[in-house]
């Protein structure tokens, strides 16, 4: 395939064959591929056992777009979204598009995000992302999903996340912007990588048109997990803060918060939290909240996705 792209559609793995297999039959089924809109699909395993390889094998003859498959051996999501960055650049896309490999997609959704960002004229288009809980989920867990994006639609959006977006890569070509590699094993690189594009001036927007659904498996349904994530968005916010805005922002931006979850997190939890299981969830969040804002300070962002959740 050669010329210029008008999208870039990029998708990190990592040991979850099962669930990439699950996303590539959806995304065979896109209504874009109906228009003259020219796609190509990058594929990048983390894994450097290559075990997306076969599924890639299976599934290539299904799509009528380009595919590409790549490793990136140095384990974290930053480098291996870098790896599709570095490909859209040699493949000139006009845009870049990301979904997660544990994710399926509604089939408008590529056409929808790409009609949005060109109709509206901006840099980023972020949608909304539906969880699908296992049956035998926890009750605080299914009320939890059952709550949907309040959000307008076409209302300002800094921190977006790579989960179900679309960008210009005048981000990348223009204002130098990767993934910061500083994030390898914590998550959080994506967040920061659009609030930095946000303070250069670009415009991102949320839409509630363009769907996605990610499938949560067990292991991600228990206040263990429930701390290490508050834990990890904690440490990541108040890190990328800092490096974007300094220490004088960050202690005033996080000290109080720090200060008021540590004292009411762990009250919470041995009071209310002893009789009801949404307290219980509430006391671990703002306990893992607190502790990781704390050490953010000093760039001890926790290693989240050293574990693979999902098959």
């Amino acid at each position: 395939m050669t010329g210029s792209l008008n999208i870039l559609l990029g998708v990190i793995t990592c040991k979850r064959p099962r669930m990439l297999a699950d996303l590539l039959g959806s995304l065979a089924q896109q209504t874009i591929f109906n228009t003259d809109i020219s796609v190509e699909i990058v594929i990048v395993d983390n894994d450097a056992g290559k075990s997306a390889a076969s599924i890639l094998e299976e599934y290539s003859g299904r799509f009528s777009c380009g595919m590409r498959y790549l490793t990136e051996e140095k384990r974290g999501i930053p480098f291996a979204r870098n790896t599709v960055l570095e490909h859209a650049v040699k493949r000139q896309a006009e845009y870049i598009a990301f979904i997660d490999d544990d994710e399926t997609a509604d089939p408008d959704w590529l056409l929808t995000l790409y009609r949005i960002i060109k109709s509206e004229a901006v840099d980023a288009v972020q949608g909304p992302v539906i969880m699908i809980l296992p049956e035998d989920a926890p009750g605080w867990a299914i009320r939890g999903a059952r709550k949907r994006s309040s959000r307008k639609e076409g209302a300002p959006q800094n921190a977006l996340a790579t989960n179900n977006v679309i960008f210009s890569s005048k981000l990348i070509t223009e204002k130098g912007l990767r993934f910061d590699t500083g994030f390898a094993l914590s998550g959080g690189s994506d967040i920061d990588f659009f609030q930095r594009s946000a303070r250069l001036g670009c415009r991102h927007i949320w839409t509630n048109r363009a769907l996605v659904y990610e499938k949560i498996p067990g292991s991600r349904l228990t206040l263990t997990w429930e701390f290490q994530r508050s834990f990890r968005v904690g440490a990541t916010n108040t890190y990328s803060s800092l490096q974007q805005r300094g220490l004088g922002y960050c202690m005033k931006r996080y000290f109080l918060k720090i200060i008021a979850r540590l004292l009411f997190g762990p009250l919470l939890l041995v009071t209310a939290g002893i009789f009801s299981a949404g307290m219980r969830l509430l006391a671990v969040r703002w306990t893992g909240s607190a502790l990781g804002h704390f050490l953010g300070f000093f760039g001890l962002l926790g290693k989240e996705y050293t574990s693979i959740h999902g098959n």
